[in-house]
């Protein structure tokens, strides 16, 4: 009986000791001196289940064999618990029921041998069982699904463009533009991808009112522009994007940020009314999720029709055929020992689309897609409750910047 003990003890003071001096968050290092702790009680109720079935020197070496195998119990449902919460399957599920099934069985042989007899207040006993199964229950959730999935998130990410400024030869025009990212939250993060695009309008003022058709006809054209009531959008330009100016797996700490500077070049003769920058974040918690970075980001860039390498069907759904892309993939580690042990391996990928859109194939359009993948699921499409969950588990999301706009036309004939 006290080997299944001396497995359990040897098993989670490994995982103990990894936590204490590896896990990449406070919490995860409470959790392994709780653990280291947890085993060194298994490693004595050992010893006293081998006094019990020996010489029984010591008086309440039973109950203390009954208590660890309680531990033991408690521990390894635990560990199924935070398995089906991930629904991977790794190779420490069948150890986690092995030992959870004898613990079982040791306790029924226990009571079966009256191995409680002799204690002066059983129902004391099983009291201080009970209160310790549940405080260690209860710290346990805390800290490793509570804490992680409370702790808030916020991330400022804004763009700016400054005043446009001409060239002394009259053409073109250089437009400032900053994309800044602060981390005002209390975890670290993983920047994983930055996209941003600049969009030139052209407009024409309508002195009488537009009514609700004419707002109809402008979300035909364009769904994702602003509805006027005195001006007609006549054309929607993308005039700039850039891709990745962060390197993927650049870490932020709370309380730090960085600012991304760019001078884009516009023809000065467009006289765009509007010119409008939105940037795309794609970041992950570091309290949910390790990022290996390599020393050098490996891009697999090629047509979608030339045979080689292709994105999934979901990815290039509704793309025109000869569309570019651009995927590279990050390796995740766990945050944690335990984490590791009841997840199986995956990784982030990113695709950056290039190209038209079907529905309006004289444009050029670039977004940015991820998942989050082991091996050979690239080709299923996640669904938004898997997205969500990846969300949850991983701390895995992006966000839009706040655009900022400004008028080439106005600007310029300034300096005219």
């Amino acid at each position: 009986m006290g080997l299944g003990l001396l497995a359990s003890a040897g098993l989670f003071g490994w995982i103990g000791a990894a936590d204490l001096s590896g896990a990449m968050s406070f919490t995860g290092r409470v959790t392994g001196v709780l653990l280291v702790l947890v085993a060194l009680a298994m490693l004595l109720a050992a010893l006293a289940v081998c006094d019990y079935q020996g010489k029984r020197r010591l008086e309440y070496s039973g109950a203390l064999g009954m208590f660890g195998y309680v531990l033991v119990f408690i521990a390894n449902a635990l560990m199924l618990i935070m398995q089906r919460q991930g629904g991977d399957f790794t190779l420490f599920l069948p150890v986690w029921i092995a030992l959870l099934v004898w613990s079982v069985w040791a306790l029924w042989k226990l009571y079966r041998q009256g191995a409680w007899n002799g204690l002066l207040h059983p129902q004391r006993f099983a009291a201080g069982v009970t209160v310790t199964a549940v405080l260690a229950a209860g710290n346990f959730a805390y800290t490793q699904m509570y804490m992680p999935y409370m702790s808030p998130m916020k991330i400022e990410f804004n763009t700016r463009l400054d005043k446009p400024v001409a060239h002394p030869s009259g053409n073109p025009i250089y437009l400032p533009l900053t994309i800044s990212i602060r981390n005002d939250g209390a975890s670290e993060i993983y920047v994983v991808g930055v996209l941003y695009w600049i969009w030139g309008i052209i407009q024409e003022y309508t002195p009488q009112p537009r009514t609700v058709m004419h707002w109809v006809n402008d979300l035909r054209k364009f769904s994702d522009q602003h509805l006027y009531r005195f001006a007609d959008v006549r054309k929607s330009e993308l005039l700039v994007t850039g891709i990745n100016h962060v390197p993927p797996g650049r870490q932020l700490s709370p309380g730090t940020g960085m600012a991304l500077e760019k001078i884009v070049m516009l023809p000065r003769d467009r006289r765009y009314d509007i010119v409008e920058a939105q940037a795309q974040l794609i970041f992950a918690r570091k309290d949910k999720l390790g990022i290996d970075v390599p020393s050098q980001i490996s891009y697999a860039t090629s047509s979608t029709d030339s045979g080689r390498e292709r994105p999934p069907s979901w990815v290039l759904k509704g793309w025109q055929k000869n569309a570019q892309f651009t995927k590279y993939s990050l390796h995740i580690r766990q945050p944690n020992k335990l984490l590791e042990l009841t997840r199986a391996q995956k990784r982030i990928t990113v695709w950056v689309m290039i190209g038209s859109r079907k529905e309006d194939p004289a444009s050029p359009y670039v977004t940015i897609d991820w998942m989050i993948v082991t091996n050979g699921e690239e080709s299923h499409e996640p669904s938004e409750a898997e997205k969500s969950r990846q969300i949850d588990q991983y701390g895995l999301t992006y966000i839009g910047a706040t655009s900022s706009a400004t008028s080439l036309a106005t600007e310029t004939t300034q300096h005219d």
